[in-house]
């Protein structure tokens, strides 16, 4: 497609020490076109908070790759003392039968890609590495009377999109936020410390979320000023639309998140090292 304006060469980036033809630069090449391309990733999970998809999952133990993973395969003595991390996951009445599988969302979404089309989405819970696979097409439609409102799990339904966010669980990337006060209105609106102090007026509608979000902030602590509060499907929409966005940190629990800024070397968020693990009560 047509540019949206003519663009002039910009010969400031020429200053690297090979030979240039500056002439060259800026005359046009007949035949020669260029077309931007943005390919689809496939199975990447959208995220509906505060829901689950009822009586439709994925018979875990009669799975050979998940039953492994089931929680009680994996945690013979429940969550006691030595137990695998995941067995955090492990809740009373888990059984042979049971279908709950205890990892991290990052493992049931690789679990559930590894399925094919017989998982449809996941039930995740928040603040355990816990879940369970969905295989009835219901499970992917966010308007079937199956989704029940549930304020500890989500669902995270599998399809193609252009933009992909990985989880990695009880980590964060600190001292590398986005300011807030620095973007864009649209933005500025969700500002925990703004839109929901108490000494403040109301906020009015359905997309506050002070009652969870805001608990614990200090509109006096620098950092507490960068978060927003808004659920994580709202969070990656601002993200994926926001050019000096490459990740968040996600509160596990509340509907709290900080966009962290694109950086270089310590300030990378998106290089391991540069993340802070075993944060507990945030995801990257």
């Amino acid at each position: 497609p047509a540019c949206a304006e003519d663009l002039a060469p910009d010969v400031m980036q020429l200053d690297d020490s090979s030979l240039c033809d500056a002439e060259m630069l800026a005359q046009r090449v007949s035949g020669l076109s260029l077309q931007e391309q943005c390919p689809m990733h496939e199975d990447v999970f959208v995220t509906h908070t505060g829901r689950y998809c009822e009586l439709q999952n994925i018979h875990a133990p009669q799975v050979p790759e998940l039953q492994p993973f089931t929680c009680f395969a994996l945690c013979p003595n429940g969550n006691e003392a030595g137990a695998a991390p995941e067995c955090l996951g492990y809740a009373a009445g888990d059984s042979a039968i049971s279908d709950s599988l205890c990892a991290t969302r990052e493992t049931c979404e690789q679990l559930c890609a590894a399925q094919g089309d017989a998982c449809v989405s996941i039930d995740m819970h928040k603040s355990k590495p816990r879940c369970f696979l969905n295989t009835d097409a219901s499970c992917a439609d966010s308007t079937s009377p199956r989704w029940v409102e549930h304020g500890l799990y989500s669902v995270l339904v599998k399809q193609d999109a252009r933009t992909n966010f990985l989880t990695t669980s009880n980590s964060n990337c600190p001292g590398n936020n986005l300011r807030v006060a620095d973007l864009e209105a649209s933005i500025r609106r969700h500002q925990c410390v703004t839109k929901c102090n108490p000494e403040g007026e109301e906020c009015v509608g359905d997309d506050c979320f002070c009652e969870e979000g805001y608990p614990g902030l200090d509109p006096a602590v620098e950092e507490d000023q960068d978060a927003l509060c808004i659920p994580r499907e709202m969070c990656e929409e601002i993200c994926a639309g926001l050019p000096g966005c490459s990740g968040f940190d996600m509160h596990i629990l509340r509907p709290r998140c900080y966009l962290n800024k694109v950086g270089t070397g310590a300030e990378d968020c998106t290089q391991e090292a540069s993340r802070v693990a075993g944060r507990n009560g945030f995801n990257y």
